[in-house]
């Protein structure tokens, strides 16, 4: 709402014109393209600022801001849509140049703002509510934990001493005097410029960044960063959502972006959309995971395999119970077809085995059956007692299973505890009637 200086801003912008040459060589070494939002996605920045090209621009922006601190100026306002873009440029020459930006927002309907876009730049409606979500999610990711000030244009010429109030604050740690606000208030806020009262005749913006808008005017003047707040959520959705439509939002695709039908690609389907592609992704992801899980576990069954035919049982355990972790499906069916061999030939290394098998299953609390499993090897070897303990684990992991009881209750008639194996006969045939 500032008048641009006539000797420094020919071209209506509010800084020099050393920032905005600046600013277009950085686009073009970054490969951004203003007029196409995914493309804000891909420069790999430590590759762009270790480049020859980008020292010497960031010389360049740190000479401007030297010789300006020689005038004697200890301010200075840098005030572009594009700079968003852009930022990890401009870090990096703030920390050169050992300066404290303060951040300020500067906020408008994205209906008025589209009018503006398709005025100046001659893009569909369609693309500029595109280009001025971009702008507003990008902002709030960068915002996430950095101090900033919000100013709604729409408000100013309404209460224009309150975002005053606030600005000073922000800027300055103090509140506005009054005869400063006065003077700001003559001199600053214009009638002329209030382009506010017109917007009635401009028709609303899509529907996800008038949702986006609304959300961000609940906020307070002065924020102290965003962190997890709703607006981060909602722009990093929309971000991913842009980048996903990478393609047909490139410059040359833009007639077919023109003609497409508002009413049937409504934000809201395109981000249902976006959802099934992650849950896709995701899916390819759980598999890849699965399969690298499987080529883990197979690693560690083979060595404790090893470690059990060399009689280290207990490192055995370990790599046993890491592939069980892995993969227990791919890893239960070797595992005790291993048993079972041992069974009819070395008794001792079998049992040696069984015993793994009730360390192994210890610490996946779900896996009742392999404990069942491992109590019938237990009572092929004679091991009735630790037979009896893996039947109370399975039992307490499963309580509803009738034939965990029946299994027990043999078990118990073997040990002659014929008393036991009733009661335990009795509570199988209630669960059976229950089912």
């Amino acid at each position: 709402m500032l008048d641009a200086h006539p000797d420094l801003n020919p071209d209506g912008f509010f800084e020099s014109q050393e920032l905005l040459a600046i600013r277009v060589e950085v686009e073009k070494l970054a490969g951004i393209n203003f007029a196409y939002p995914a493309s804000w996605s891909r420069p790999d920045w430590s590759a762009v600022l270790a480049s020859a090209k980008a020292r010497v621009l960031i010389r360049r922006a740190c000479s401007y801001f030297a010789a300006r601190r020689e005038e004697g100026l200890t301010r200075f306002i840098f005030k572009d849509p594009r700079t968003i873009a852009l930022m990890p440029f401009w870090e990096r020459v703030f920390k050169r140049e050992n300066l404290t930006p303060r951040y300020v927002v500067a906020l408008r309907k994205p209906c008025a703002v589209n009018k503006s876009i398709q005025h100046f730049s001659g893009q569909s409606y369609e693309m500029a509510d595109l280009l001025w979500m971009e702008n507003m999610a990008t902002i709030a990711q960068f915002l996430k934990d950095r101090p900033f000030a919000l100013v709604v244009y729409e408000r100013w010429f309404e209460g224009a001493e309150e975002q005053i109030h606030g600005l000073s604050q922000f800027v300055f740690g103090t509140r506005a005097k009054k005869t400063t606000i006065r003077k700001i208030l003559n001199t600053t806020v214009k009638s002329r410029l209030n382009h506010a009262a017109t917007e009635a005749d401009v028709s609303g913006g899509g529907d996800f960044s008038a949702r986006y808008y609304g959300a961000l005017c609940e906020l307070p003047c002065e924020n102290a960063g965003l962190q997890d707040n709703e607006i981060v959520q909602l722009g990093e959705c929309y971000v991913a959502m842009v980048r996903s439509l990478g393609p047909k939002l490139h410059p040359d695709s833009l007639g077919q972006l023109q003609d497409f039908d508002r009413r049937e690609r409504s934000w809201a389907d395109r981000i249902v959309a976006l959802e099934a592609q992650i849950a896709d992704r995701d899916r390819v992801h759980r598999a890849a995971r699965a399969r690298q899980a499987a080529r883990g576990a197979s690693y560690f069954l083979e060595a404790g395999q090893r470690l059990i035919d060399r009689g280290r049982f207990r490192a055995a355990t370990h790599c046993l119970t890491r592939a069980h972790t892995l993969a227990p499906a791919l890893v239960e069916p070797p595992f005790f077809a291993s048993i079972s061999t041992y069974l009819d030939g070395d008794r001792d290394l079998a049992l040696a085995w069984a015993r793994t098998a009730v360390g192994l299953c210890r610490p996946n609390g779900n896996q009742w059956a392999p404990r069942d499993r491992v109590a019938q090897i237990l009572i092929q070897l004679g091991r009735f007692a630790e037979a009896d303990e893996a039947y109370i684990e399975a039992i307490s992991l499963m309580p509803q299973r009738p034939q965990l009881y029946r299994n027990r209750a043999a078990l118990c008639r073997l040990r002659k505890q014929d008393w036991l194996a009733d009661q335990l006969d009795e509570v199988a045939s209630r669960l059976e009637q229950n089912v």
